[in-house]
């Protein structure tokens, strides 16, 4: 059980949800989606 807790504090911070993570996670993936479509309209 203490060696899951410390493994879940590496994943991230102790003070941040699993929400917080989800939305980080959106985040990137909206900023790749992005910047793909930025990229792909500029080779056009």
């Amino acid at each position: 059980m203490n060696g899951q807790m410390q493994y879940n504090r590496g994943l991230n911070e102790p003070h941040l949800p699993r929400s917080a993570l989800a939305v980080r996670v959106t985040a990137v993936m909206l900023l790749c989606f992005l910047g793909w479509r930025g990229i792909s309209s500029l080779m056009k």
